[in-house]
């Protein structure tokens, strides 16, 4: 009995596996879908990819395979993008305006823009966002900025000269500033919420990852594990927290009165209602505000803070780079505060956050997009539904359209005369994505970003502590992340 069992096992074994390469060569050689590596039952080509180096697995498999390729995560195909021109034709072309249902992705961000696959709901939701935006842009972003990057400045004087880890205190910083914009409120270091949001968010980001073992084996997310677990748990204090959020602004909201960006949603939501335009009301549920505001400041305060320590990095790396920015802020500024306004007269920090994102690519893979019909790209196939991602970190060290792209510049970004050149004149260069779904917060975290270092920098030295050497490799995350360092800060 039990040899027949082993028999129709390993019959039904070689059936299934028989079937799952025919499948695999039909697409290479039948639908012409772009070339990759072979995949193994269950696991996909898991073990094609080092996951503590993700994106140099990504870059070996192009010169392999072509700058478009595809690997499979767990069951599912996913094309890679490695070429500019590929990347602009499919994220600015109609047919791939879509999302994937990326399991952890939906699995925090459903009900919110970035998830959205309807183009009617897509529009409205951005139109609102947009808004909610420029609102916010109009009033007070210079200042909520300038106050958390005072309060950073603080905190690295009273290390006092001693090395210290700078993530702690810019994560405050960028979560500050996001969650003012957002909720209208900060937080101070030893504060049992702020402990809270951390630790959850610490959670998430690790969710989101494509490295997550529920993303790369979808047969995890049907089954209960510790990962779906923590997932879990994660989500439902994120929740309960921004629900308390939401009641505390919608009790207390006054017409005429924007505290923030959560009133601005709930005066639309009011008007919207006012106006009996139940298509956009029904985008404008608490639980849509609140998802569509906490993606924004969870992404947000995510680039920023991994921005700004690859900054800080970089300057300690490279003090050559260091000198001459500084240079330049005491000719311009002198001791005057420095501001949003100031990145026209101060090009050689603000080449200098460019070369930031480009050198790091910490938006590896960015948001995965996904084919609403079949179409090609590059004269390969797509089926619909398929998964595409651009790997930025390739195309921003392409030796083919970078001069020594392995090398820390600024001055790439610069003219002759050390103006700031056209960011046309730099078309491979996306830190915040293309398209119909590029980062609708790009401008306020680009501003972030600079003023927070031009606080920094106009006020430390900043260097790394005794005889430690620069590591310049990346931790995959959802985003390249710095490994942790020690700086060294003293007063200019």
């Amino acid at each position: 009995m039990i040899s027949t069992l082993v028999v129709y096992f390993l019959s039904a074994a070689f059936i299934y596996i028989t079937l799952y390469y025919i499948s695999e060569l039909r697409d290479f050689y039948i639908l012409r879908m772009p070339p990759g590596p072979l995949s193994l039952p269950f696991i996909g080509n898991l073990l094609n990819l080092d996951h503590k180096f993700m994106h140099l697995s990504l870059g070996e498999l192009a010169k392999r395979h072509g700058k478009i390729f595809t690997i499979k995560f767990g069951s599912d195909r996913v094309v890679i993008l490695n070429d500019t021109a590929q990347v602009k034709q499919a994220y600015n072309g109609p047919h791939l305006t879509s999302r994937p249902k990326v399991f952890s992705i939906d699995f925090f961000l459903n009900k919110c823009f970035m998830t959205c696959s309807d183009k009617q709901e897509f529009r409205t939701h951005t139109r609102l966002m947009k808004n909610t935006f420029r609102v916010i842009s109009d009033t007070n972003l210079n200042t909520k900025i300038t106050e958390e990057a005072e309060n950073l400045i603080k905190h690295f004087e009273s290390y006092e000269n001693k090395p210290f880890n700078p993530r702690k205190d810019c994560h405050l910083a960028s979560l500050n500033i996001l969650y003012n914009l957002a909720f209208g409120q900060r937080y101070h270091r030893d504060d049992s919420e702020l402990e809270e949001i951390l630790s959850y968010s610490s959670d998430i980001i690790k969710g989101i990852s494509p490295a997550h073992p529920v993303n790369l084996l979808p047969w995890l997310q049907k089954i209960p594990n510790k990962w779906l677990n923590a997932l879990s748990k994660a989500r439902d204090r994120r929740d309960c927290l921004l629900m308390k959020k939401y009641h505390e602004h919608d009790a207390t909201y006054k017409e005429g009165v924007i505290r923030d960006m959560l009133d601005v949603l709930l005066k639309e939501a009011r008007n919207a209602k006012a106006q009996g335009d139940e298509n956009v009301l029904r985008l404008l549920t608490p639980e849509h505000i609140v998802i569509n505001i906490w993606t924004i400041f969870f992404a947000g305060m995510d680039t920023v803070l991994t921005a700004l320590l690859w900054l800080l990095l970089y300057m300690a790396a490279f003090p050559e780079v260091q000198s001459k920015i500084q240079k330049q802020m005491d000719e311009v500024l002198g001791d005057t505060k420095p501001t949003i306004m100031d990145e026209k007269k101060l090009p050689l920090l603000c080449a200098t956050v460019y070369e930031t994102l480009r050198y790091s690519s910490l938006s590896l893979l960015g948001v995965p997009h996904s084919a609403t019909q079949d179409t090609t790209i590059g004269g390969y196939y797509i089926p619909k539904d398929t998964q595409v991602m651009a790997n930025f970190w390739t195309i921003n060290h392409d030796k083919t359209v970078w001069n020594e792209p392995n090398k820390f510049s600024p001055e790439r970004f610069l003219d002759a005369d050390g103006d700031m050149r056209n960011l046309n004149d730099f078309p491979h260069f996306m830190p915040f994505s293309t398209g119909r779904r590029a980062c609708l917060g790009k401008n306020i975290g680009k501003s972030e970003i600079f003023l927070l270092a031009a606080f920094i920098l106009q006020r430390f030295h900043i260097k790394l502590p005794q005889n430690a050497e620069p590591v310049l490799d990346a931790d995959v995350h959802f985003d390249l992340v710095p490994k942790a360092f020690e700086l060294v800060v003293s007063k200019r």
